[in-house]
């Protein structure tokens, strides 16, 4: 322990480097206890290291996040977010990364946790200015809603307010939705929830004023 607790913390960066891409894979071996006590903090340490360092820790969060309770997990989450998915404050790659690993995420997470966290990130993600991170989250919400079962009404919550991005005055929004939609019919669990909420919107879009949405939806 201190040897890994000097080389996570190490001056030179290409050090911390491996560390940071390597913490999964010792994750994997050493299991929960020793994971949560000795490689929790320095996963935290690295989401706030410089960005060549960061982006292993950012590569392979699911995979570490797996090997660690409930909890602990959603405390990493809480970090996660704060140093990856603000567009303001994070490189864009890093939400790109964070956008491909919803699917891992929501596998893992209660449907609770996924209502209340994961699916406010996917729509925040959505309407990110580089478009590869918000088609990215389109298609992540569209698995999320697979994995969520139904809870006190909340997938029709989050349904009502994938089909307002239909409405949108802004043409790129309502790209948004036919993203989704496209994501959604990706996934058999999800085929009867698109029929009953989502096909009548996605054809009235067919007829959409912008070509580049009707486009889309064909």
């Amino acid at each position: 322990a201190p040897l890994f607790k000097r080389l996570v913390r190490d001056e030179r960066r290409a050090v911390r480097r491996v560390m940071s891409h390597s913490l999964h894979e010792l994750a994997r071996l050493l299991g929960t206890e020793i994971t949560e006590r000795d490689l929790v903090d320095a996963f935290n340490l690295f989401l706030r290291d410089l960005d060549d360092v960061k982006i292993g820790a950012v590569k392979h969060m699911a995979a570490f996040l797996k090997e660690i309770t409930e909890p602990i997990r959603e405390k990493c989450m809480k970090i996660i977010k704060d140093t990856c998915a603000n567009p303001k404050h994070s490189n864009w790659r890093f939400r790109l990364l964070l956008a491909k690993q919803i699917d891992d995420f929501v596998s893992f997470l209660s449907p609770v946790y996924s209502y209340d966290v994961i699916v406010p990130l996917c729509f925040e993600l959505i309407d990110d200015p580089v478009h590869l991170v918000g088609d990215s989250a389109c298609k992540a919400l569209g698995h999320v809603l697979v994995y969520c079962e139904d809870n006190n009404n909340r997938k029709a919550q989050v349904c009502n307010r994938i089909l307002e991005l239909k409405k949108a005055r802004s043409y790129s929004v309502r790209q948004q939705f036919v993203r989704i939609c496209h994501a959604m019919i990706g996934f058999e669990e999800n085929v009867q929830l698109f029929k009953q909420q989502f096909l009548e919107p996605l054809v009235d879009l067919s007829s959409d004023k912008v070509s580049n949405v009707r486009l889309l939806v064909a």
